[in-house]
């Protein structure tokens, strides 16, 4: 097997797929921006926070259905890549029914703990009591996608997120443009878009995988749901505290001002940028090392994992070409104030340092999720929150939205260098802790 050539036919789908997602969000601004200007960008920067806080909490339905349908798929055992697939989806539909219930509550909960001024706020709840409605078909398509990547399949998540954002983009400028629906238009554009994109992962799934069996919930007490639970449980509250993370940063740039707000949220679209593009390089970090696991191969993980390391390292170089010489090209995009552009001059170079960092902790996230090897994620992220924390009750009262950047790169440079003593140990004997 030519491991390039594996990484490629994976990584390159995955890219394309994960693209399209900042793309969105950067549509999604850029709608704001046109429609109600700086208030508005905030406004929409804040309640797309506010459901990145709920969806990296739930990721946990992808990234554990990655790694252990990767080792079913190794191992031969279609029968059980079927049945993590229905474990999946019984726990979307389980947490969405329930999130759907608190619709109202967590509306309330999210926008009060957000801050912001008034005029943010006020249009921060229009969007979130809309775009809620998105859930319960948000969550069962992690599962979707998580198992196609896990069978090897990166094409299929790539026509559906392509297919999510068309019809994204589509309804949210009809619904704003044509219908004169305000922020509240953006929202339900997701909402369309979510429920279009879940039936045609369906439709694909019977096309493609069935072979004639059905896809049934299961009981969440079934026996059968321990080994999902046990490998999500330490996914989970790895990614609750990376969803802490990002979501105190924005907290943080409201209460300096609307125009820090403004400008971090420009430039994290930036960061989200890389993050999903280099993300098709972890999902076949994922897809490949779950599967030689699977297959006892431990030749072909070691060599894996070197290929991967040189490839992370190339893409991180070529992001870093790229925001040195157009980031402002790229931000003009979003059409800003000449203010927010200004402002995001001083403060752009720590974005562009954030992919020399965080290269190797991604690549290390996406190895350690493919062997199910969670539990050093789980700790190396307690860790680096609590560094973060730290940074911020020092640094941001003195040198203001310069410590706050300067606490990210705290987060994600200690993210990585708590992950090392694990990735050597799982490189030495990646069968140890095999589920």
């Amino acid at each position: 097997m030519n491991i390039n050539k594996s990484i490629l036919k994976l990584a390159v789908p995955n890219t394309l797929s994960n693209i399209t997602v900042p793309l969105l969000g950067m549509a999604d601004i850029a709608i704001a921006g046109r429609i109600g200007g700086d208030v508005m960008i905030g406004a929409v920067a804040i309640g797309t926070t506010i459901f990145n806080f709920i969806y990296m909490n739930c990721a946990f339905l992808r990234m554990g259905t990655t790694g252990l349908t990767a080792q079913a798929y190794g191992a031969g055992n279609k029968e059980e890549a079927r049945k993590l697939l229905m474990r999946a989806l019984t726990v979307a539909f389980a947490i969405a029914a329930v999130m759907l219930l608190l619709k109202v509550p967590i509306e309330n909960v999210s926008v009060r703990l957000m801050g912001g001024t008034q005029d943010v706020m006020e249009l921060v709840s229009r969007y979130t009591s809309v775009r809620l409605y998105a859930l319960a078909a948000a969550l069962p398509l992690f599962s979707f996608n998580g198992w196609f990547i896990g069978m090897q399949d990166s094409k299929t998540p790539l026509y559906i997120s392509i297919f999510t954002n068309v019809i994204n983009i589509i309804f949210s400028l009809f619904f704003t443009m044509k219908m004169g629906m305000g922020i509240e238009g953006i929202a339900l554009g997701t909402v369309v878009s979510q429920y279009a994109s879940v039936a045609l992962a369906y439709i694909i799934y019977k096309r493609r995988y069935s072979e004639g069996t059905s896809l049934e919930l299961q009981k969440l007490n079934d026996p059968s749901m321990l080994m999902f639970f046990k490998v999500n449980r330490d996914v989970f509250l790895r990614n609750f505290c990376m969803a802490t993370t990002y979501t105190v940063f924005t907290q943080v740039a409201a209460g300096i001002s609307d125009i820090a707000l403004a400008t971090n949220a420009l430039l994290m679209q930036l960061f989200t940028l890389y993050s999903y593009m280099f993300d098709g390089v972890a999902f076949a970090a994922e897809s490949l090392s779950g599967r030689f696991i699977g297959e006892r191969s431990i030749d072909r993980f070691r060599k894996s994992c070197k290929t991967l390391f040189v490839w992370a390292l190339f893409v991180s170089i070529s992001y870093v070409a790229i925001y040195l010489i157009w980031w402002k090209d790229i931000l003009v995009l979003f059409e800003p104030s000449e203010d927010v552009l200004r402002y995001a001059s001083d403060y752009v170079y720590y974005i562009i340092a954030v992919p020399l960092i965080g290269f190797a902790p991604f690549i290390m996230d996406g190895i350690m999720f493919g062997s199910t090897c969670v539990k050093p994620l789980r700790n190396s992220v307690f860790g680096a929150t609590i560094a973060y924390i730290i940074s911020l009750v020092v640094l941001v009262p003195i040198l203001s939205n310069t410590g706050l950047w300067i606490a990210f790169l705290v987060f994600m440079s200690m993210r990585g260098l708590l992950l090392i003593p694990a990735m050597i140990e799982l490189y030495r004997d990646p069968l140890k802790d095999i589920i």
